[in-house]
Protein backbone atom coordinates (compact mmCIF):
# COMPACT_ATOMS: atom_id res chain seq x y z
CA UNK A 1 0.00 0.00 0.00
CA UNK A 2 1.46 3.38 -1.31
CA UNK A 3 0.33 6.19 1.83
CA UNK A 4 0.87 9.82 0.94
CA UNK A 5 2.94 11.50 4.08
CA UNK A 6 3.06 14.81 2.90
CA UNK A 7 1.24 17.19 5.88
CA UNK A 8 -0.34 19.85 3.05
CA UNK A 9 -2.21 16.47 1.88
CA UNK A 10 -3.01 14.70 4.87
CA UNK A 11 -6.56 14.05 6.16
CA UNK A 12 -7.66 16.05 8.73
CA UNK A 13 -8.77 12.52 10.16
CA UNK A 14 -6.50 10.04 10.67
CA UNK A 15 -6.12 6.86 12.92
CA UNK A 16 -4.46 3.51 13.81
CA UNK A 17 -6.34 0.09 14.11
CA UNK A 18 -5.27 -3.43 14.15
CA UNK A 19 -6.83 -5.69 11.82
CA UNK A 20 -5.24 -9.63 12.28
CA UNK A 21 -2.61 -8.88 14.05
CA UNK A 22 -1.27 -6.31 12.44
CA UNK A 23 -1.49 -2.26 12.05
CA UNK A 24 -2.71 -0.11 9.77
CA UNK A 25 -2.95 3.74 9.06
CA UNK A 26 -6.32 4.71 7.88
CA UNK A 27 -8.46 7.17 6.84
CA UNK A 28 -12.26 6.99 6.62
CA UNK A 29 -13.03 5.89 2.74
CA UNK A 30 -9.70 3.80 2.47
CA UNK A 31 -9.20 0.35 1.41
CA UNK A 32 -7.06 -1.99 2.78
CA UNK A 33 -5.74 -5.38 2.10
CA UNK A 34 -5.05 -7.28 5.27
CA UNK A 35 -4.40 -11.65 5.71
CA UNK A 36 -7.23 -13.24 5.31
CA UNK A 37 -9.89 -13.06 7.62
CA UNK A 38 -12.65 -15.50 8.35
CA UNK A 39 -15.85 -13.12 6.94
CA UNK A 40 -18.35 -12.78 4.05
CA UNK A 41 -18.09 -10.43 1.22
CA UNK A 42 -20.30 -7.21 2.54
CA UNK A 43 -20.17 -8.02 6.33
CA UNK A 44 -18.91 -5.10 8.88
CA UNK A 45 -16.30 -6.03 11.26
CA UNK A 46 -15.47 -3.61 13.89
CA UNK A 47 -11.52 -3.07 14.91
CA UNK A 48 -10.07 -1.53 18.20
CA UNK A 49 -8.46 2.25 17.46
CA UNK A 50 -4.65 2.19 18.97
CA UNK A 51 -4.33 6.01 18.05
CA UNK A 52 -6.66 8.94 16.79
CA UNK A 53 -5.68 12.04 15.42
CA UNK A 54 -8.06 14.80 14.84
CA UNK A 55 -6.73 18.18 13.62
CA UNK A 56 -3.90 18.91 16.21
CA UNK A 57 -5.50 16.68 18.84
CA UNK A 58 -4.16 12.96 19.33
CA UNK A 59 -5.26 10.27 21.24
CA UNK A 60 -3.11 7.41 21.79
CA UNK A 61 -4.20 4.45 23.58
CA UNK A 62 -3.09 2.26 26.49
CA UNK A 63 -3.32 -0.15 24.28
CA UNK A 64 -6.64 0.85 22.92
CA UNK A 65 -8.67 4.09 22.96
CA UNK A 66 -11.14 3.71 25.29
CA UNK A 67 -14.93 3.76 23.01
CA UNK A 68 -13.75 4.39 19.95
CA UNK A 69 -13.99 1.47 17.19
CA UNK A 70 -13.40 2.02 13.74
CA UNK A 71 -16.10 0.54 11.22
CA UNK A 72 -14.75 -2.22 8.20
CA UNK A 73 -16.55 -3.47 5.64
CA UNK A 74 -15.64 -6.32 3.82
CA UNK A 75 -15.33 -5.25 0.33
CA UNK A 76 -13.83 -8.99 -1.38
CA UNK A 77 -11.88 -12.11 -0.61
CA UNK A 78 -9.18 -12.40 -3.13
CA UNK A 79 -5.48 -13.82 -3.33
CA UNK A 80 -2.12 -12.22 -3.72
CA UNK A 81 0.28 -11.92 -6.60
CA UNK A 82 2.17 -15.44 -7.03
CA UNK A 83 5.48 -15.73 -5.27
CA UNK A 84 7.95 -18.02 -7.56
CA UNK A 85 10.62 -19.94 -4.93
CA UNK A 86 13.33 -21.05 -6.78
CA UNK A 87 15.99 -23.76 -5.32
CA UNK A 88 19.06 -24.41 -7.02
CA UNK A 89 22.08 -25.98 -6.38
CA UNK A 90 25.13 -26.45 -8.78
CA UNK A 91 27.38 -29.83 -9.80
CA UNK A 92 24.00 -32.20 -8.30
CA UNK A 93 21.50 -31.17 -11.08
CA UNK A 94 19.20 -30.81 -8.13
CA UNK A 95 16.26 -28.00 -8.88
CA UNK A 96 13.58 -27.19 -6.83
CA UNK A 97 10.35 -25.00 -7.69
CA UNK A 98 7.72 -23.99 -5.70
CA UNK A 99 4.94 -21.20 -5.72
CA UNK A 100 2.60 -19.82 -3.05
CA UNK A 101 -0.45 -17.34 -3.33
CA UNK A 102 -1.32 -15.56 0.18
CA UNK A 103 -4.97 -15.17 0.57
CA UNK A 104 -6.37 -11.59 1.39
CA UNK A 105 -9.23 -9.69 2.47
CA UNK A 106 -9.87 -6.53 1.21
CA UNK A 107 -11.69 -3.95 4.09
CA UNK A 108 -12.78 -0.21 3.16
CA UNK A 109 -12.83 1.67 5.94
CA UNK A 110 -16.77 2.95 6.43
CA UNK A 111 -16.44 5.00 9.93
CA UNK A 112 -14.09 5.82 12.36
CA UNK A 113 -14.28 6.74 16.09
CA UNK A 114 -13.05 10.49 16.67
CA UNK A 115 -11.58 12.56 19.85
CA UNK A 116 -15.17 13.67 20.44
CA UNK A 117 -16.55 10.76 20.71
CA UNK A 118 -13.17 9.85 23.05
CA UNK A 119 -14.15 12.70 25.21
CA UNK A 120 -17.97 11.32 25.62
CA UNK A 121 -16.90 8.35 26.78
CA UNK A 122 -13.96 9.09 29.08
CA UNK A 123 -16.54 11.03 31.46
CA UNK A 124 -16.54 9.74 35.26
CA UNK A 125 -18.21 6.56 35.32
CA UNK A 126 -19.08 4.93 38.21
CA UNK A 127 -16.51 1.83 38.94
CA UNK A 128 -18.85 -1.32 39.09
CA UNK A 129 -17.69 -3.89 42.24
CA UNK A 130 -15.89 -6.68 40.95
CA UNK A 131 -17.70 -9.73 40.20
CA UNK A 132 -16.88 -12.37 43.20
CA UNK A 133 -17.03 -15.62 41.40
CA UNK A 134 -18.68 -18.81 43.83
CA UNK A 135 -16.31 -21.86 44.08
CA UNK A 136 -17.79 -24.63 45.77
CA UNK A 137 -16.58 -25.92 48.71
CA UNK A 138 -13.75 -28.82 48.96
CA UNK A 139 -14.11 -31.43 51.58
Amino acid sequence: MHFNCRPDTMSPMLAVISVAGKQYRVTPGDKIYTDKVVATVGQTIFSDVLLTTEGDTTVVGTPTVNGVKATLKVVEQTKDEKIDVRRFSHKTRTRRNRGHRAKLTVFEVVAVGTVKDVKENSVSKEVAEPKVRKTRATK
